[in-house]
C-alpha cells in the first residue's frame, strides 16, 4: 500500500532531521506492520543504515546517544514471530558489535540473555506486536540465542 511504500522511502533516505529522532520513530513504525516481507525490508534498510552510518548523526551524537533507539530495534528484529526476519537479522549482529563499544555488546548480551531466561508467554507488546513481551515466546527466544551465539563467537 502507499502508506507502506512511503515508509520504505523514508527509511531509505534515512535521517532529514539531524538528530535521527524522525528516522527511529519511521522506522518503529514500519517495524510494527502486520506484513511480514515488508517488516523484513525495513529490518534489513535500518541494518544498512546502522553499518553505513557508523552510528554518527548530523550533530555528533555519540553511539551511546543513539543507543537508547538503536538497542529496542535490535532486539525487536532478532525476537520477531519470523524466522527470516530473525535469521538475517542475527547475520547483522557481528558487523554490529564490532563497530559498538564492549559495554554496549555487553548490555546486548544481557537483554539477549535476559529473554532466554524469562518463562515462555504467548502475550504481545502493544509497541511491537509481532515481538512478544519479555515473558518469552520460543520464536523470541530463538532469535536471543542466535544472537548471543554470534555475539560470542
Amino acid at each position: 500500500d502507499e502508506d507502506s511504500a512511503n515508509l520504505l522511502r523514508q527509511i531509505k533516505a534515512g535521517s532529514s532531521d539531524g538528530t535521527n529522532s524522525s528516522f527511529f520513530a519511521v522506522v518503529r513504525q514500519g517495524t510494527a506492520k502486520d506484513d511480514p516481507a515488508f517488516r523484513n525490508q525495513v529490518y534489513k534498510c535500518f541494518f544498512e543504515w546502522l553499518r553505513n552510518n557508523r552510528f554518527a548523526d548530523d550533530r555528533g551524537a555519540s553511539i551511546t546517544e543513539l543507543w537508547v533507539n538503536i538497542k529496542p530495534l535490535v532486539v525487536s528484529g532478532l525476537c520477531d514471530v519470523w524466522s527470516a526476519i530473525r535469521n538475517m537479522c542475527s547475520n547483522y549482529i557481528i558487523s554490529l558489535t564490532s563497530l559498538i563499544p564492549m559495554a554496549l555488546v555487553e548490555d546486548l548480551y544481557n537483554d539477549l540473555v535476559a529473554i532466554c531466561n524469562t518463562t515462555t508467554s504467548t502475550t504481545t507488546t502493544n509497541a511491537t506486536p509481532h515481538v512478544t513481551s519479555s515473558s518469552s515466546s520460543w520464536q523470541a527466544q530463538d532469535g536471543a540465542i542466535l544472537g548471543i551465539t554470534l555475539i560470542i563467537k
